[in-house]
């Protein structure tokens, strides 16, 4: 890992903890953006992986069929991040 993916990281979760956010919540936040981006276009790395396995259906065929699940994970973002604390309930509760 090179100096400037530690000092971005670092000043994200100093961001964050200024607006409140827990640092898990930031990470667990960019996962989900990471899942978000391996299903998207341009690169779209788990829809070409896909298509490489399905070789009779072109490409386009693949990323319409993907656009359910993109919208999902859109609508997913868009509660962690309105709800961070709906990232932390399920770990909560099966806690005790």
């Amino acid at each position: 890992m090179d100096q400037t993916s530690v000092l971005n990281g670092n000043t994200i979760l100093i961001l964050a903890g200024a607006l409140g956010l827990v640092g898990i919540v930031i990470g667990i936040l960019a996962l989900v953006l990471v899942e978000l981006g391996l299903i998207t276009p341009p690169v779209g790395m788990n829809v070409f992986v896909i298509n490489a396995m399905a070789k009779d259906v072109p490409m386009s065929r693949t990323f319409l069929g993907v656009m359910p699940f993109f919208v999902a994970e859109l609508f997913r973002v868009a509660l962690l991040v309105a709800f961070p604390a709906l990232s932390l309930w399920l770990p909560k509760v099966l806690a005790g």
